[in-house]
């Protein structure tokens, strides 16, 4: 019976004295390999695109940079198809920015490169999704037609990036477009912040076709300053965003979390309250059906609210907390730009810790809550020496812990270790109590062995 254990939580820092770094999106791979992107000052004035390569205990192994001609900043990235596709924003000869598409095999070398932009105009790429039929579609902002402003943009590309269509919204004022997904197969939702009366801005939620045309939008306007910085299309097709916003009784910005239906129905709006001081939400990803992780920053009630901390948030589909936790170097302020999925339960956030000398960050954790220990399942792989067994009990999540201590019926101990493989030499009933990586007992189960 291979049992694997959960990865070991850490926490991770790097980079140049003096100069500021940051991280803006990390994904590991089904090998347990992390890539990890972001920027890096070179030279004063002059930004590069950072790529990393970390073992599955954040072990920083390999370092790549982009744009060293001119400023290059990297906002999303994804591994798809065995490859890294990266979108952000680019600095071109002229001094425009543009927005960028690129793939990049996972020994770093750049496989294909697009950058798309208009003359005397600057635009940003700030999100991606890839639907069904291996199609691009991309989310950003361009600056408007007199350079006062911006709108938001949706653009679609082929697996070789080429421009199948693009949509510009033609609202009077600010709109940006912060993320997109697909739905449906080959259907779009994007999120993003719209201003309104040049006064504050608040969330917006649309959906388009697969050829581009807008279904429908909603638009919140509350008459509080905030806005909507990430989405997920969930495993019930229902749509979650988070950002930030004012409130009816403060001034400080405080997580939200919406879940929308497909068709654009709200079905909750809440704010996920913090601390009395500015927290934000940027990211958001679903680690378990109904259960989504929120990650960004928020004031550390454990350091009597000191400093600006990283921060995890697991919340219900109805965004009521379940658990939160903190993440922090020395008393440096450090902020979570992206909250993904990792290998079992547990989660990885990027972003950036220090203060005027800012530098990467790189955390893993994973929540009890997720370790799902309710129910039992047959599994073929647990074996008496020198015979093998065909059958046997153990929990549904037997890939989800640190250790096991196994002891027979009696109570006797056979095993507190976490080996690769547990071979049982004798038959009955087996007790097993499984503990975390902080050595809590998390759950049990008995297996049959025959």
């Amino acid at each position: 019976m291979a049992l694997f254990g959960q990865m070991q939580p850490f926490q991770k820092k790097w980079g140049n004295a003096g100069l500021s770094e940051s991280g803006k999106d990390v994904v590991q791979l089904p090998s347990g390999t992390i890539f990890y992107c972001g920027f890096e000052t070179i030279t004063p004035g002059h930004i590069a695109m950072h790529l990393s390569r970390h073992s599955a205990d954040g072990t920083l192994e390999q370092t790549w940079n982009f744009g060293l001609s001119g400023s290059m900043v990297p906002l999303r990235m994804k591994y798809v198809d065995g490859n890294l596709l990266l979108v952000g924003l680019v600095q071109v000869p002229a001094g425009d920015i543009n927005g960028f598409l690129m793939r990049v095999d996972t020994s770093g070398n750049q496989l294909n490169w697009l950058s798309y932009g208009l003359s005397n105009r600057n635009e940003e790429f700030k999100s991606f999704d890839v639907d069904v039929d291996g199609n691009i579609v991309v989310c950003g902002h361009v600056s408007a037609a007199n350079n006062v402003g911006n709108d938001a943009v949706l653009l679609k590309f082929t697996p070789q990036f080429n421009l199948i269509w693009e949509y510009t919204e033609s609202y009077p004022e600010n709109d940006v477009a912060h993320e997109v997904a697909v739905i449906d197969g080959n259907e779009y939702v994007l999120t993003g912040d719209r201003q309104v009366d040049n006064g504050p801005y608040n969330l917006y939620v649309a959906r388009f076709s697969a050829g581009g045309a807008k279904q429908w939008e909603y638009f919140e306007f509350n008459g509080y300053n905030g806005g909507s910085t990430d989405l997920v299309v969930t495993s019930s097709n229902d749509i979650v965003v988070v950002g930030e916003s004012a409130g009816p009784t403060w001034d400080a910005f405080e997580p939200t979390f919406a879940r929308f239906t497909g068709s654009g129905e709200p079905v909750v709006q809440v704010y996920v309250q913090s601390s009395p001081f500015s927290d934000a939400a940027f990211a958001v990803c679903e680690v378990s059906e109904g259960l989504f992780l929120l990650g960004g920053y928020g004031r550390n009630p454990e350091n009597d609210f000191a400093n600006v901390d990283a921060m995890a948030i697991l919340v219900n589909e109805d965004g009521q907390e379940i658990n939160r936790r903190y993440y922090h170097f020395d008393n440096n302020n450090d902020m979570a730009f992206a909250a993904r999925n990792a290998i079992g339960t547990g989660f990885l956030l990027a972003g950036l810790t220090g203060d005027f000398d800012q530098g990467f960050f790189l955390a893993y954790d994973f929540f009890d809550e997720l370790l799902n220990l309710g129910q039992n399942r047959e599994i073929p792989y647990v074996s008496v020496y020198p015979n093998p067994v065909t059958r046997g009990t153990l929990l549904a999540s037997d890939t989800q812990f640190q250790s096991v201590q196994i002891t027979n019926i009696q109570g006797r101990v056979y095993w507190v270790n976490h080996p690769n493989e547990l071979i049982f030499t004798y038959a009955g009933w087996y007790h097993l109590r499984f503990f975390n990586v902080r050595n809590e007992f998390v759950g049990e189960s008995r297996v049959i062995v025959r």
